[in-house]
């Protein structure tokens, strides 16, 4: 049966009391080979006695058809800001610290996290360097390829551990099954090859799109781009002038949903160099977006316009979900009907002495990552 529930559940606040809530016992300091790893990491880059302001990044899979972010990803993030925080050296800068630095526009992006995304020397206001880099599994043995960055001059500083899997001392992640094989749900990333296609798919459509003469940029709450399964997550959004947008979860099983705007909120006009955050700050919200399966990488997609009512016309096809506030999207349709607008758009044929008028457009993405949660394991 095909799904047609959005891959966030909708949880409503009149069933707060029903709602489950997970809490995560604090994880230990590290002082085993991550203690290690991010001394090594200092060493090399001369660090001693000042406190370098560092922020932890992401450690996808670099394990050869495995590439992406997934459950170990998030253990190996974990570990490395534990060992980060207990470091004297270092200054542990939150994730949800990088998400301010971007409100505040001293941030561009959040692609510092990335470390296959290459940076430009810069000089941030609150962040010196960060440590980041790639795993590859060899079970029983796991690498780990990590890199402290310096921002300001971009001199990188890398170092290469292997060591047995055992030793991250997680319990569950690594169960023996029978025959000797192992179960690869938290060690590799989820659905790989439907990621891949569904990023394809969606750039496509911002490939159709009339124009780009809106700038603007998305990114999370949290300023995290790997969540686990039931993790709760916010996006924000800036423009740089004033439009209306529309916010649509292209799923790595090829679904995607309108999740803004929706019949609890309606309002999708965003003011000029401000913050705008779905879903908002409202108490009174009747909803929230909670991450389930499928897993993989998603690829959210904000379109704006300055006219309302051509955004409208491209999400014309949308339609709606008994129980839930979001609209279903057919994917090849919408982008059929991109297409079609902007041929409409370029089209030269109007009334003698009459201006036409072309709608400004803007289009950006953001990749979440998303994969299982393991029951018992250090995930925060």
């Amino acid at each position: 049966m095909k799904r047609l529930l959005p891959k966030v559940l909708i949880v409503f606040l009149f069933c707060f009391a029903g709602l489950q809530v997970f809490c995560a016992d604090s994880p230990p300091k590290e002082s085993g080979a991550f203690g290690m790893l991010v001394k090594q990491l200092a060493d090399k880059a001369k660090v001693k006695d000042k406190s370098l302001k560092v922020a932890v990044g992401d450690f996808p899979c670099a394990t050869p058809g495995s590439p992406g972010i997934s459950t170990l990803s998030r253990v190996l993030h974990d570990k490395f800001s534990e060992a980060t925080a207990a470091y004297s050296g270092f200054k542990l800068i939150s994730r949800d610290r990088l998400g301010d630095l971007i409100k505040e526009r001293k941030l561009q992006s959040m692609d510092i996290i990335n470390p296959d995304a290459r940076l430009e020397p810069v000089s941030i206001s609150g962040i010196d360097a960060i440590i980041r880099g790639h795993y590859l599994l060899d079970y029983p043995n796991l690498t780990i390829r990590a890199e402290l960055v310096m921002l300001n001059g971009g001199r990188t500083f890398p170092v290469t551990k292997t060591f047995p899997v055992d030793r991250l001392k997680v319990n569950g992640l690594f169960p023996p099954q029978s025959g000797g094989d192992i179960d690869t749900r938290y060690l590799l990333p989820p659905n790989v090859e439907n990621s891949w296609k569904n990023f394809v798919s969606v750039a496509a459509i911002g490939s159709a799109i009339h124009n780009h003469d809106i700038k603007l940029k998305i990114w999370t709450k949290s300023g995290r781009t790997d969540f686990a399964d039931g993790d709760k997550i916010h996006f924000n959004i800036m423009a740089e002038r004033n439009c209306y947008v529309a916010i649509i979860d292209h799923f790595s099983d090829g679904g995607s949903v309108l999740l803004f705007p929706n019949r609890f909120s309606k309002d999708n006009f965003v003011q000029a160099k401000k913050v705008f955050s779905v879903p908002g700050n409202d108490r009174q919200l009747a909803y929230f977006l909670e991450i389930s399966p499928p897993f993989g990488s998603d690829i959210v997609q904000v379109i704006a316009c300055d006219h309302k009512e051509e955004l409208n016309k491209l999400l014309a096809g949308r339609k709606t979900v008994k129980g839930i506030p979001f609209y279903n999207l057919d994917r090849e349709k919408f982008l059929s009907g991109v297409k079609g607008a902007s041929s409409a758009w370029n089209k030269t044929d109007k009334p003698e002495g009459q201006e036409q008028i072309v709608p400004a457009f803007g289009e950006a993405t953001l990749k979440i990552n998303t994969f299982p949660r393991k029951p018992g394991n250090n995930i925060q």
